[in-house]
């Protein structure tokens, strides 16, 4: 009867209807699926397993007798469902964390992950779109660095065992010798490294210097370090080793006056030029210059 149906309706149409596949197709094409659906399950590949499940869901029917039912299919659908959805979670906020850590590379496969449970995720589809352009950024700026790198090099001289070098050399607090080593490298204080250095040799030698009482040739690599950027410890440093110089040469300044005016007030002078503020020191320079002035008078009137 349903085959005199089929011809009626072929007929009446003037066209040729498909081949209704045989219930035994449908059949092995359900248990093709569920088997695959199965053994990607085993396989943590959830996602194809719910795809599988769900092109049985198009031909199971309650009305027609298969290896599965339309309750069983549902039921596998909705657990899928909601293992995709729990671990799809843990794996988000995992890879989430990995993100807050700095930890780019796990978060990167975290994201992974959670598109191979979700493939239209638009969280982790986002975060990696993200994590591309920094990633991309990163190698970008490297190359730039080492760019420049290269580029200081040819410009100072500096390479990395000669910076190593000095660094041993100041450890060992041989400051003159890193100073002599630095000062073959004219153009090295472009490389800021270099330049830190050389700084840290001249504030060693100062010490050194002030240390041994030498206090002119202590001002004077202070003085160097401090054009140098040596900051504010430098500076404060600098300015002590003045005021003690200021007043050793007042003192000896002081001593000159009745046997030499001329010497003391170049002795003065000096005093007064490394600390201004010493008001002593320029009070007696006027009272040297002013004697050394009638002294020079004499000499003239003897000379007429």
């Amino acid at each position: 009867m349903r085959s005199l149906s089929l011809a009626l309706a072929v007929l009446l149409c003037g066209c040729v209807a498909p081949a209704v596949p045989p219930d035994n197709a449908i059949d092995q094409f359900v248990t093709r699926q569920v088997t695959a659906a199965a053994e990607l399950e085993e396989a943590g590949r959830l996602y194809d397993a719910l795809m599988r499940w769900s092109s049985v869901q198009g031909v199971v029917s309650d009305t027609m007798p298969q290896s599965v039912s339309v309750s069983e299919v549902r039921d596998n659908l909705r657990r899928l469902e909601n293992m995709i959805a729990q671990r799809t979670a843990t794996a988000l906020a995992q890879a989430q964390k990995r993100l807050r850590a700095g930890q780019h590379n796990q978060a990167r496969l975290g994201f992974l992950k959670v598109l191979a449970l979700q493939p239209d995720h638009a969280q982790a589809l986002e975060a990696l779109r993200r994590l591309e352009v920094k990633r991309v950024n990163n190698q970008q700026a490297q190359k730039s660095e080492a760019e420049n790198e290269t580029r200081l090099l040819l410009q100072t001289g500096v390479t990395d065992s000669l910076v190593d070098d000095l660094n041993k050399l100041l450890a060992a607090a041989k400051y003159r010798a890193a100073l002599n080593l630095s000062n073959n490298y004219p153009q090295g204080d472009g490389h800021a490294g270099f330049k830190a250095l050389k700084t840290r040799a001249l504030v060693g030698l100062a010490e050194q210097e002030a240390a041994s009482g030498r206090l002119e040739q202590a001002v004077g690599y202070y003085e160097q370090a401090s054009t140098r950027g040596g900051g504010q410890v430098v500076d404060a440093a600098l300015m002590k080793i003045k005021k003690e110089l200021s007043r050793q040469h007042l003192v000896q300044g002081v001593r000159l006056l009745a046997r030499d005016p001329e010497q003391a007030v170049v002795v003065l002078q000096r005093a007064v030029d490394l600390d201004r503020q010493n008001t002593t020191a320029q009070n007696q320079l006027a009272r040297a210059q002013k004697i050394a002035a009638n002294l020079q008078r004499l000499r003239a009137a003897e000379g007429n």
